[in-house]
């Protein structure tokens, strides 16, 4: 059984921030899609591995002035690249997983 209806299925972007930098990246929105891929890449500026790579979800709700807030993951670069450069972290809402995971690569160019 699907987990949602047609019309259900969430309209999704990003909000991504890189270490102290204040300089916000919000990726296209994937639209009706339960599993969206975003195949997205941005370079930042590496000073230590200890960086944190901050990922924000939400829906692109056209019918509200806020558009809902999912969760967010959080992870430093030196965990990912010791991991071979992959992870995936499950997305938290208020300390809780909700069952969704989001796939984060990194690499030094």
């Amino acid at each position: 059984k699907p987990w949602f209806m047609p019309d259900d299925i969430p309209d999704v972007y990003m909000k991504i921030t890189f270490g102290s930098s204040p300089q916000v990246w919000r990726t296209k929105t994937v639209q009706d899609n339960q599993f969206p891929v975003w195949n997205e890449s941005k370079n930042y500026p590496l000073t230590n591995h200890n960086q944190v790579i901050s990922i924000q979800v939400y829906e692109d709700d056209d019918k509200k002035n806020e558009d809902p807030y999912y969760g967010d993951v959080r992870v430093t670069v030196d965990k990912v690249l010791l991991a071979g450069g992959i992870v995936q972290q499950e997305i938290l809402s208020e300390g809780r997983g909700i069952g969704s995971f989001i796939t984060i690569k990194c690499q030094l160019v």
